[in-house]
């Protein structure tokens, strides 16, 4: 089951390559995001092993159940319910920027909110779905979708438009002062080992078989750079911030000459709307999950089908009530702030599962001592 982790991983990695992650990078270019990029490549791949094999030590239990065995009520449910809208956070951010783009490049006569609207019927049909169903068909998504992403990628690589002075420009500031905002973003990018605080459940990685860890570790700081230089590279370090959605105008820049579609943008962003949506039910659900446990048991079974639906139905009209009334100027900063919280509240996150660790194990050689007597 390791696999489903190096998806939940790699999903992460993919779906932050063209949203705020790279943005935020980019407005840092000269001021420490180079550098900030590589801080981030060993501590983000220490705190990936760190946070794996925590979890291991409660194999086939979500960060509810670990909560709940080392935490009294009263501290333990606000813990969940922030850990809750955090995920709801990261998925909106994620959903309204994908419903940005797919108005401005697939359909411009599209209503208001209405394509976030249709993204958000799938996310919420999806969301409360098991945790196994959600990993089927991330699988499958990803299966139909890395390979292209890959293709596409390495053909702006060694695309002749590629300007690769550009990209030395700002390599030269790799000794700058990191930035502590695009430190947060650069270290989001490997947060996805967070998602096993419900897909544990079902998951349950081994770290002593994770042979490939190494490898997700290599593929996400190849991610990284790929996600800062490649844009930079066709636009210029100084034309970057010139545009508002880089990476589709990057992608926009390439040609098939043999294809049956020409514009490469078109598969481009089919791909990254299927990795954007499938990431938002994925984090909705991990959202959802944690918000089903910091509140009370209902008894009522109807009760425990509809709330869970009533959560989804009052995040998805905060979601339009955004996308309607603010621009996207607005969901940068939301974004800014997230990236912010996101870096302690892992932290957070990591204290809570040591301390639940180190009382777990204490109390099982209290209990052989006890036995032994």
């Amino acid at each position: 089951m390791n696999r489903y982790l190096v998806y939940l991983v790699t999903l992460n990695m993919l779906a932050n390559i063209v949203s705020q992650v790279s943005l935020l990078l980019f407005e840092d270019r000269f001021n420490g995001s180079v550098s900030s990029i590589l801080l981030s490549i060993p501590i983000g791949a220490v705190a990936m092993i760190v946070f794996v094999k925590l979890f291991d030590r409660f194999p086939n239990q979500g960060l509810s159940e670990i909560v709940g065995g080392a935490l009294p009520r009263w501290i333990g449910a606000p813990f969940l319910l922030l850990q809750a809208f955090l995920w709801f956070v990261c998925g909106s951010v994620i959903l309204l920027y994908i419903a940005e783009v797919a108005k401005r490049f697939m359909n411009p006569d599209f209503a208001p909110a209405e394509a976030l609207v249709l993204f958000l019927i799938v996310v919420v049909l999806f969301a409360n779905m098991p945790s196994n169903r959600i990993l089927y068909m991330l699988e499958i998504i990803m299966l139909l979708s890395v390979p292209f992403i890959a293709f596409i990628i390495g053909k702006a690589i060694f695309s002749d438009s590629l300007l690769v002075s550009s990209m030395m420009e700002v390599a030269t500031h790799a000794l700058d002062m990191p930035s502590l905002m695009s430190f947060c973003a650069s270290m989001f990018m490997y947060s996805g080992f967070m998602c096993l605080c419900v897909f544990n459940r079902v998951i349950s990685p081994k770290p002593k078989r994770m042979w490939y860890l190494s490898a997700l570790m290599l593929t996400g700081s190849i991610t990284l750079l790929i996600t800062f230089f490649l844009p930079i590279g066709f636009h210029g370090a100084d034309g970057i911030l010139e545009w508002t959605y880089p990476w589709f105008v990057t992608a926009d820049s390439l040609r098939l000459q043999y294809g049956f579609i020409e514009r490469v943008l078109f598969f481009f962003l089919l791909l990254y709307v299927l990795i954007s949506v499938i990431s938002v039910i994925v984090y909705w659900h991990i959202g959802l999950d944690l918000l089903k446990s910091s509140m009370p048991r209902f008894r009522s079974s109807w009760l425990k089908v509809v709330v869970p639906y009533c959560a989804l139905a009052a995040i998805s009209l905060a979601s339009i009530y955004i996308d309607l009334n603010v621009g996207l100027r607005f969901l940068r900063t939301i974004a800014r702030i997230w990236m912010l919280v996101q870096l302690p509240n892992t932290l957070l996150v990591l204290a809570v599962l040591a301390g639940a660790a180190y009382l777990r194990t204490r109390r099982q050689r209290r209990g052989t001592r006890d036995e032994s007597i």
